[in-house]
Order: C-alpha cells, then sequence, then structure tokens
C-alpha cells in the first residue's frame, strides 16, 4: 500500500509538473515573417565611433507569412531611430530600442523590440544589419526573433529592406509530455529500488 501511494505521488507530481510547464508556453507564440520598405539616413562614422540610423516616416507593409498574410499592402509603419558602435560582427547597440517598428491594422498592433545587433556596416554605397529581439501582436506571446535590414543608396541616404522572422517555441503540449515521461520515470527507479531492497 505504501509502495502504490509513493508511486501515484511521483505521478501526481510529474503532472503537475507538466502542467507548469504548460502555464511557461500556455499562449499562442507569432510564426512568420514580416517584411517592410523604406529610407533611412545614416550619420555618424563607421567603426570605433557611433553611428546613427535615422528612420524617415515613409515605411511601409511590403509584405508577411504566417499571423501577418492578412495585413495590407503598404499599410504605413513606424521605425524608431537606433545607434551603434562599431563595424562588422563588433558592431555594438547603443541600447535596447522598443519598438524598432510599430505597425497598427484591423485593430491588431504589431511590434519589433531591438535588443541586440550581431553585425552592423554601413558606408556610401551599402547599409547591412542584423540582430535578435522580442516580437509582440495582439493576442498572441511574446516571441524571441532575428531581423535582418540591408539597402543601397547615395550620400548616406538609403533604401533599406526589413524582414522579422519568429523563432520556433515549445508546443505547449510537448512541456506536458516531458513532465509525465519524468514522473513516470521516477515511479519506475522507486519502485525498483524498493523492490531490490526487500
Amino acid at each position: 500500500m505504501k509502495k502504490t501511494k509513493t508511486i501515484l505521488a511521483l505521478v501526481a507530481c510529474g503532472l503537475l509538473m507538466g502542467g507548469a510547464f504548460s502555464q511557461v508556453y500556455a499562449g499562442t507564440p507569432i510564426s512568420g515573417s514580416i517584411s517592410f520598405f523604406g529610407s533611412a539616413t545614416a550619420s555618424g562614422s563607421t567603426g570605433p565611433g557611433s553611428t546613427t540610423i535615422d528612420f524617415g516616416n515613409n515605411w511601409d507593409f511590403l509584405t508577411g507569412t504566417g499571423i501577418y498574410t492578412s495585413i495590407l499592402f503598404l499599410t504605413p509603419a513606424t521605425f524608431t531611430d537606433f545607434s551603434f558602435t562599431g563595424d562588422g560582427l563588433s558592431a555594438a547597440l547603443a541600447g535596447p530600442v522598443a519598438p524598432l517598428w510599430s505597425l497598427t491594422y484591423s485593430g491588431n498592433t504589431y511590434t519589433f523590440d531591438l535588443l541586440s545587433l550581431t553585425s552592423a556596416h554601413v558606408d556610401q554605397g551599402s547599409m547591412a544589419f542584423t540582430g535578435n529581439g522580442l516580437l509582440h501582436a495582439t493576442g498572441y506571446d511574446n516571441t524571441a526573433a532575428s531581423f535582418g535590414l540591408t539597402g543601397s543608396g547615395n550620400n548616406y541616404v538609403f533604401t533599406l529592406s526589413f524582414t522579422t522572422d519568429a523563432a520556433t517555441v515549445p508546443e505547449p503540449s510537448s512541456a506536458a509530455l516531458v513532465g509525465v515521461g519524468l514522473a513516470l520515470c521516477a515511479a519506475a527507479l522507486c519502485y525498483r529500488r524498493r523492490r531490490q531492497s526487500a
């Protein structure tokens, strides 16, 4: 009887763990990618000095996949300027930019917070950035994402294309299954040890 109570307690513990993991991933993550186009001006110097990317007010939605497919082409978007130091892989964002871009369509708001740069380069003929951040959307969980921003132009005025891709996160059912699996393994191990000691 005591063995049965122990095994039941371990299984219940595993189910609770599965429920806890499910709560961590309980919502719906953002999936898909979104693209914009517009122009920006780079000021300052590349290398050890600070460079600022100044986004104009001419940014529009281009295309999207996943949750962004219903957004109408040319829906206006707002971009926030950002600054960085260094060049190439040594580039560092001056500080998080929340949000880097925002867009509202059909009562839903979509935003992206830029948290770090993985590369950045500006010269008189081109501009390119990659980095990581966090996507937000009405009715969805905040989701980690990567972004790319590339363009070309003259005299530090560039026509740019921006893409943000959402990362994948574990499904709630997978997290619950892990918890149940751990509980069953613990129960089997406990039962085997007690049986050997008896």
